[in-house]
């Protein structure tokens, strides 16, 4: 199960972060928090994201792993303001 909602502003964020790194990541879920490994192509840079649960607006989450586009998660993102909560 994978039920989290946040608002714009942090998913926001977690993307730009990502994305100034690699076109694709795997975010893996746990009951902890969301964490993100990410090497560029050239393996020259690296971006490990942890953010804790309490975070996030809502959290119920059996560990799970999912592959993301940055670019079209960010499309997704950039529709909501930044007071808006996205699920």
């Amino acid at each position: 199960m994978l039920n989290v909602t946040a608002r714009q502003e942090l998913l926001s964020r977690i993307a730009d972060t990502i994305s100034i790194v690699v076109e694709e990541a795997r975010f893996d879920f746990s009951e902890n928090g969301l964490n993100v490994r990410v090497v560029d192509p050239s393996h020259v840079a690296m971006v490990k994201l942890d953010v804790d649960a309490v975070a996030f607006e809502t959290w119920e989450v059996e560990e799970a792993m999912v592959g993301l586009e940055m670019k079209k998660l960010k499309e997704l993102i950039s529709l909501g303001g930044a007071d808006d909560i996205i699920s």
